[in-house]
């Protein structure tokens, strides 16, 4: 299975659709995380694509809702994911995933910490926030290995980290 996260759009709807475009069509994702700020870039999202997961960041009047949970923990082939906008909303359920999805830094990562795979998107607001550029992830979640890499908004691969499926919880 491939997955894609994204965070940090903060209403650049434009570049997080492209993304959303490339991700699918060019990189076989089949799922994506949005990690919020803004929640309702997200929800437009869900809109347009397949399957989409949605939380809210700190800076979203949803997430003061008591609604409208803060974290994500699904189970995708056998491999237990967490998604949050925060590593603050994290709790132990999350902290024990084999992957964790998180953004709000607006800095791009991926760590292999015990066994947790954690990955940060960076963010998708423009061109000249956080000295970062625009950025995304992909994780392919294969039978043996879990590969996630971040890319540019344009495509190109600027990290990559595989882990195999046994080192991961």
């Amino acid at each position: 299975m491939i997955v894609g996260a994204m965070s940090d759009t903060h209403g650049n709807r434009r570049l997080m659709h492209q993304v959303a475009d490339h991700m699918e069509s060019a990189l076989g994702v089949t799922r994506i995380y949005h990690l919020g700020d803004d929640f309702e870039d997200g929800e437009e999202l869900s809109l347009t694509k397949g399957e989409v997961r949605v939380v809210p960041g700190l800076w979203c009047i949803e997430y003061e809702s008591q609604s409208i949970p803060k974290f994500i923990v699904e189970e995708l082939d056998g491999l237990s994911v967490a998604a949050a906008h925060s590593e603050r909303d994290l709790n132990a359920q999350c902290c024990a995933a084999g992957l964790i999805f998180t953004g709000h830094t607006h800095v791009p990562r991926i760590e292999h910490i015990g066994w947790s795979l954690y990955v940060n998107p960076g963010h998708l607001k423009d061109d000249f926030r956080r000295v970062h550029p625009p950025s995304f992830a992909v994780v392919e979640i294969g039978p043996d290995i879990v590969r996630a890499r971040i890319h540019d908004a344009a495509g190109p691969v600027r990290a990559e980290v595989t882990v195999g499926r046994d080192r991961l919880a």
